[in-house]
This record gives C-alpha cells, structure tokens and sequence, in this order.
C-alpha cells in the first residue's frame, strides 16, 4: 500500500510521522515551501511536491489523505 499525505502543518506533519513509520507513505505535498523542507530533512528518502496533480496521476497511489484546514478539503 502506497499513501499520500496533502497538508504537512500542524496535524499533518503527525499523520506523515506516522505513516512513514508504518512503511506506507509514498510523498507528501503541501503549498508550504518550510514545510516541504522539513520533511525532506527528516525524511530523506520521502519524496515531496507542492503539486496536488502529480498525487492524483499518481497510478501507485492506493489512498490519500487530506490534513489541510477543512474549508479547503471540497476543492482539494
């Protein structure tokens, strides 16, 4: 299983964590440069994006879950 995580602020850089710990998660995207870069350092081998595209034409991925705030959750 293969998952990406939309949205690494607050509560998603816990989701990432956790995920990542289970051996699942495959990239993680947020529009936040900072937090792009944050999870690079600590997750090396994690790719990163700030393109939603790239995660949705993604064939590998089996689920994505959305940690952004949740007026934009309907457009994501």
């Amino acid at each position: 299983m293969k998952i990406a995580v939309i949205g690494t602020g607050s509560w998603g850089k816990n989701l990432v964590r956790n995920f990542y710990e289970l051996g699942v998660l495959k990239i993680v995207c947020d529009l936040e440069e900072d937090n792009l870069i944050k999870a690079r350092e600590r997750y090396p081998n994690l790719l990163v994006t700030s393109s939603l595209k790239e995660i949705i034409d993604d064939k590998e991925i089996d689920g994505i879950v959305i940690a952004t705030p949740a007026h934009t959750h309907y457009e994501i």
